[in-house]
């Protein structure tokens, strides 16, 4: 899992690329945009949300409008048949137009290009409702996590 891909989309004339790997320019992308907003917008210790699963392995997805990232997602290793997406993120002015969509399906991509046969998400309560749009379940009880009403999804791959 450690290839690197990049598609591109045109999206009210501006274009827009999506990479996908661990390279350290899409580690650093998906950094910056994680500490605006998980860290200065919504309040996240960063020792919270910086955790040990960002290692030289850990798999990136950043979508850029030029040069600049605007929507990041993260995936990690379960097991052999199972990925987690996660540290989902899109800038403010860019919510509500499919990238955080585009993010995750390009990790989906990759994982079930890599073997995984499931995937799942630790999502915030107020975001499951989007992932459902795409395919993900709910699945058990609300529980707390970094003190955030969080629910888990899952989703088969084809």
């Amino acid at each position: 899992m450690a290839r690197s891909e990049e598609k591109q989309s045109v999206y009210r004339n501006t274009v827009h690329s999506v990479a996908v790997g661990n390279a350290p320019y899409l580690k650093a992308a998906s950094h910056y945009l994680r500490y605006a907003i998980f860290v200065l917008e919504k309040g996240i210790n960063q020792s919270i949300e910086f955790d040990d699963q960002d290692g030289p392995n850990t798999i990136y997805s950043v979508l850029f409008q030029g040069e600049k990232p605007i929507a990041t997602a993260r995936l990690l290793v379960i097991d052999s048949q199972t990925v987690r997406i996660g540290r989902v993120a899109t800038t403010k002015v860019f919510r509500g137009r499919g990238f955080g969509r585009t993010v995750v399906q390009s990790l989906e991509n990759y994982a079930s290009e890599a073997g995984a046969q499931t995937v799942e998400l630790h999502a915030e309560l107020t975001a499951a409702a989007f992932y459902e749009t795409f395919g993900y379940q709910r699945e058990g009880q609300v529980y707390q996590e970094d003190g955030i009403a969080c629910v888990t999804l899952k989703k088969t791959l084809q």
